[in-house]
C-alpha cells in the first residue's frame, strides 16, 4: 500500500483518516492489547528459567510513528528487570521516522537512562542486506507491517537473526475477518501492486511448518471503525477513508461503477448502525509468536 499510495503523502492522509475513523477509547483497546500480547510472549520467554542479557536487543519492522513500539519497550523493561533495551527502528516512511523520534526527544521517563535507539530509514530487506554483520536481537515485532513484504522471505532472515530463545512477535488479520474478505473481492480487479497480500494466520502457521518453527497463535481483538463518511461521495475524508481500506489510491475516481457497487454493498453488508445511526464495521486482529 505505501508504495502505491505515496504519492504526495497520499498513503499517510488515507492512514490518518482511518485512525481518525475510531474512537479515543478504541484506539487505547488497541494499545491494550498489543501491551498484553507482548507480555505474555516476554513472561514465556523466560519462564524456563532463561535470564535476560545486560543488553536486550529489539528490532522493530515497520514501526510506524512509534506509539506502539515505545508501549511495547515498555513492557520489555517491566519483563527483564535491570537489563537496558537497544531498539533498532526500520520505517522507510520520512514522515513517519520524523514522528517516532520526536517522541524520543526528549526521552520518555520509562525508558530514560535504560534504552537506545538506532534509526534505519529503509525497508527490511534493504536492512539485512546493508548489516550483514548486524548483532541478533532478543525481540522481533511486526505489528501490521508484513503485508508490505514477502512474508515468508521476511521471516526467514529476522529468523536467521533471532537469538536463541528470542521471539518473533506478529500482528496480523484472521483469515475469515474483514480485511482478507475484502482482499479476496478486489483480486483482480483492481492494480494492488506488490501488496495484494493480507497475510493471515492461516498463511503464517503454513510458513512456520515449513520452517520447521516454534510457532503459536494468541488470542484475537477487534475495533469498531466508523465508515459512515465512504457511503457520502462528498465526503473527502470519505474517499481517503476507501483509499486506505481498498488499498487503492483515489478509488471512487478510477475503478468502474460496477465494482466500486459491488465494494459498497460489500460495506454495507459488513457494517452494522449504531445507536447514532453511525455505520461500523469491526476489523479483527490476531496475535502470533514464533519462538527459537
Amino acid at each position: 500500500m505505501a508504495a502505491i499510495l505515496a504519492k504526495e503523502g497520499h498513503y499517510l492522509a488515507t492512514m490518518e483518516a482511518f485512525q481518525s475513523s475510531i474512537s479515543l477509547k478504541a484506539v487505547e483497546k488497541m494499545f491494550d492489547y498489543v501491551d498484553e500480547m507482548a507480555a505474555h510472549v516476554m513472561t514465556n520467554m523466560f519462564k524456563s528459567g532463561r535470564n535476560a542479557p545486560p543488553l536486550f536487543r529489539v528490532l522493530g519492522v515497520g514501526s510506524g510513528d512509534g506509539r506502539i513500539d515505545l508501549r511495547i519497550l515498555d513492557v520489555v523493561l517491566s519483563a527483564i528487570g535491570c537489563s537496558k533495551i537497544h531498539a533498532t527502528i526500520i520505517e522507510p516512511d520520512v514522515e513517519l521516522m520524523a514522528r517516532f523520534r520526536s517522541r524520543v526527544s526528549p526521552f520518555p521517563k520509562t525508558l530514560e537512562g535504560k534504552a537506545t535507539f538506532e534509526w534505519h530509514e529503509m525497508i527490511l530487506e534493504k536492512f539485512m542486506e546493508s548489516s550483514p554483520q548486524v548483532q541478533h536481537f532478543d525481540l522481533i515485532h511486526f505489528v501490521a507491517s508484513l503485508y508490505y513484504m514477502d512474508a515468508e522471505q521476511a521471516l526467514r532472515n529476522c529468523y536467521a537473526r533471532l537469538a536463541s530463545g528470542g521471539a518473533i512477535f506478529c500482528t496480523l488479520v484472521p483469515e475469515e475477518s474483514f480485511f482478507p474478505k475484502l482482499a479476496r473481492k478486489l483480486k483482480g480487479k483492481i492494480n494492488l501492486g506488490s501488496t495484494n497480500k493480507f497475510y493471515t494466520e492461516v498463511d503464517l502457521e503454513s510458513i512456520s511448518k515449513r520452517n520447521n518453527w516454534n510457532y503459536k497463535e494468541l488470542k484475537k481483538c477487534s475495533t469498531d471503525v466508523d465508515i459512515t463518511s465512504c457511503f457520502d461521495h462528498s465526503s473527502t475524508a470519505g474517499g481517503l477513508l476507501l483509499d486506505f481500506l481498498t488499498h487503492c489510491q483515489d478509488f471512487r475516481g478510477t475503478v468502474d461503477k460496477m465494482l466500486c457497487k459491488e465494494v459498497m454493498n460489500f460495506l454495507e453488508e459488513q457494517s452494522f448502525t449504531d445507536d447514532s445511526g453511525r455505520k461500523l464495521i469491526k476489523p479483527e486482529r490476531i496475535a502470533v509468536v514464533i519462538y527459537k
